[in-house]
């Protein structure tokens, strides 16, 4: 991948369709207009024409194009769109023609983008927007990617920068100057100025909610066998996914499938019931549902009267979620089948004495025969994920989340040398604002940029 390439690739949909758009990219991008169109239409007009082969002059077809010279282009570089039929034949021979006769290149995955970011027409937080945006399946995801698109990120990182900035150019004047030379208020700036940027990263490294709006909340339904796992599990898809049955053992592996609650990304999970008797294939189905408890975000207990064994099946379930999340907000019991049980029956008071032991919010009265309680499990389910986009940004990549992290372990050294730290506490400032800087991509990454950009669709 060089930038002296001119470069081309198809940016949009797949084909056949009724327009397709070519993009052209580099110091070559006039010539292929001229060469294709016979004149050079003018900057960021649309113009319809016929398209010639070079050689031959045969019409190739008619599009409309569109020259946009450097550096008002996405890229950066010269630029020009080529609007043509969405027809396989005419992009095969367009992209032959491209190749033979104008020495062009096709593009990599993601290398328009990438070539923007090297233009400085964006950083690599709004690079991976665009992608967000283009993957993007629920409108919560797409006001996430947008938000970052429009800057959100990059704007919160570099005014954490800047304050970085601020508190290396006060431990920089305690080492040039003695004490004596120096305001006697210089120590508490620092002292105020690094004990509030690490509070506010803090709290920004611990918020996942872009992480979960991005990706889906993962969201397990568990339980002993017939308490009506799988009945809930398609009642809260809308959907007859998971088989339902009296017999027990019917669901033997985890199932899932992401459903859209109300604009956000819900990826729904049921898995094989806990009981004591159960073959291999059983015993390897409860072990891969019990994973997926500690995997997911929020974790469905299900108990239900008809089965007399359920509230036991709570201990193994707890433990599970428990050796993973320190939050435990995201486990909560559904009490199903109450269509069949009074609220204040003797099972209830027992599930809900349970929860009290370990500390649990009050348990989800259900029904999913009926469909009652189920609203109140959706409200649940959204509440961990609400996010507003007017909101300060929220990480979206686990990639943001370890670079924060490093961020902040290197000021919190800082923090412990303290302002009279010297050269080691500007030294833990320098590397705090180096991470930040593998964020936005103003330090020499190109790993971390090949890594980024290979998640690309060609074309962008």
């Amino acid at each position: 991948m060089t930038l002296s390439d001119t470069i081309f690739a198809m940016s949009s949909g797949h084909l056949p369709s009724g327009v397709c758009v070519v993009r052209v990219s580099g110091g070559g991008s006039r010539a292929v207009l001229e060469g294709l169109c016979g004149v050079l239409p003018l900057p960021r007009r649309a113009r319809l024409c016929f398209l010639r082969e070079p050689k031959t002059q045969d019409v190739l077809d008619q599009a409309v194009v569109l020259w946009l010279p450097n550096p008002r282009s996405f890229t950066g570089e010269d630029m020009a769109e080529l609007h043509i039929h969405g027809s396989v034949a005419v992009l095969r021979r367009l992209s032959q023609v491209l190749s033979d006769d104008f020495a062009l290149r096709p593009a990599d995955r993601g290398e328009l983008t990438r070539r923007a970011f090297y233009h400085g027409k964006l950083d690599i937080t709004r690079a991976e927007a665009i992608a967000d945006l283009i993957d993007a399946q629920s409108d919560a995801q797409r006001r996430l990617a947008l938000s970052q698109l429009g800057g959100a990120l990059h704007r919160h990182y570099e005014d954490w920068r800047a304050r970085i900035i601020h508190l290396l150019a006060l431990s920089e004047a305690a080492i040039d100057f003695s004490d004596d030379d120096l305001p006697s208020s210089l120590a508490d700036d620092w002292q105020q100025g690094i004990d509030s940027l690490i509070d506010d990263m803090a709290r920004h490294a611990q918020d996942a909610r872009g992480l979960k709006v991005r990706d889906g909340l993962r969201v397990m339904l568990s339980g002993a066998s017939n308490v009506g796992k799988s009945s809930l599990f398609n009642a809260l898809l809308q959907s007859a996914r998971a088989i339902v049955a009296d017999e027990a053992g019917t669901t033997r592996d985890v199932i899932e499938e992401t459903v859209d609650m109300e604009g956000y990304a819900v990826v729904l999970c049921d898995g094989a019931g806990l009981r004591a008797k159960q073959g291999a294939v059983e015993k390897e189905g409860t072990k891969r549902a019990l994973q997926e408890v500690r995997d997911c975000d929020v974790c469905l207990a299900v108990v239900s009267a008809d089965v007399p064994d359920s509230l036991v099946t709570l201990d193994t379930i707890f433990q599970a979620y428990q050796s993973t999340h320190d939050d435990i907000s995201g486990f909560r019991i559904l009490i199903n089948k109450i269509d069949k049980r009074p609220t204040d029956s003797a099972f209830i008071v027992a599930a809900r004495r349970w929860r009290e032991g370990v500390g649990l919010a009050i348990p989800h009265a259900v029904s999913a025969k009926n469909k009652k309680g189920l609203q109140d499990v959706r409200a649940y389910i959204l509440a961990r994920l609400a996010y507003d986009a007017k909101e300060a940004a929220v990480l979206t990549r686990a990639r943001h989340q370890g670079h924060v992290m490093a961020c902040l372990r290197a000021l919190q050294e800082a923090q412990e040398q303290g302002f009279a730290g010297g050269e080691v506490s500007a030294e833990c400032l320098r590397a705090a604002m180096a991470c930040l800087g593998r964020i936005v991509g103003t330090v020499d990454m190109e790993d971390v940029l090949s890594d980024v950009f290979a998640s690309f669709c060609i074309g962008k």
